[in-house]
């Protein structure tokens, strides 16, 4: 029987799949990164198209495990955003995910900009945005993010955002 699954393929489209679709293009995804990462010496950052962006999850700060859904869900906020702009080409976040269990970062995250032009590389993205969700006590939350460059290496602040969280969600 083809069951059906509720799946985030892109992190911006949340659609019902069979199941041997969904391992189907799980596969792919794997087969991609693992290819990413034999071929990353020829890989030239210099070609990736300027107009490619990957978005990571952003950081729980805040030590409250109840605060990791919110920072996934503005991370997914951002990315399905992005993704309506046409001149943009988001990367996959399910792609970004592979790749970050393949480097042993998928526990820790983007462990300090290090780690950033090697990823960013691999995904075929010109650009990842970055964040973290701080809780400042009360009722009060920081979101911050911030856009890297891989071809240069740049790292810019995007935005600061401060207040509840009704005020950080309009």
């Amino acid at each position: 029987e083809d069951g059906i699954r509720v799946i985030s393929v892109t992190g911006v489209q949340t659609c019902a799949l069979p199941i041997w679709l969904y391992f189907l293009l799980n596969r792919k995804i794997k087969t991609d990164t693992q290819l990413s990462l034999v071929q990353e010496k020829s890989l030239d950052v210099i070609s990736i198209p300027d107009n490619s962006i990957a978005v990571t999850y952003f950081a729980n700060m805040s030590g409250k495990g109840e605060l990791s859904i919110l920072s996934k869900g503005l991370t997914d906020m951002l990315i399905t955003d992005l993704s309506q702009v046409d001149s943009f080409h988001v990367v996959e976040r399910a792609h970004l995910q592979h790749l970050m269990e393949e480097l042993g970062l998928a526990q820790t995250g983007l462990t300090g900009q290090q780690n950033i032009p090697r990823m960013a590389k691999l995904l075929g993205a010109s650009h990842i945005v970055t964040g973290t969700l701080v809780d400042l006590g009360g009722q009060y939350l920081r979101v911050d993010a911030n856009i890297s460059d891989a071809k240069t290496g740049e790292h810019q602040e995007m935005r600061k955002l401060t207040g509840s969280l009704e005020d950080i969600l309009k």
